[in-house]
């Protein structure tokens, strides 16, 4: 935030948070991935940080990606991917 990396601290903190809930959806069956785990520790540190914007890349996209929980995006970009072959 604001050019400063996030403290090692508040990392551990939020793994430490967010942990017993991954746990909890594995064993109902739900598997929850890297990127959605550091997608909720992303969320819920600008939410505690009270960041007045946010931005935010998305995995592969799609209706099922986890970003998706950002119901009103004051902006959205979309480019093209593309391999580049040298």
């Amino acid at each position: 935030i604001n050019g400063v990396d996030i403290s090692d601290e508040d990392f551990c903190d939020l793994i430490d948070r967010i942990r017993p809930v991954a746990e909890k959806l594995d064993k109902e069956g739900y598997h929850v991935t890297y990127f959605e785990f550091m997608t909720a520790m992303v969320f819920i540190y600008f939410y505690e940080k009270n960041v007045d914007v946010a931005i935010i890349e998305v995995g592969l996209g799609g209706r099922l990606d986890s970003t998706n929980i950002i119901k009103s995006p004051l902006l959205s970009v979309i480019t093209s991917i593309s391999m580049l072959y040298l």
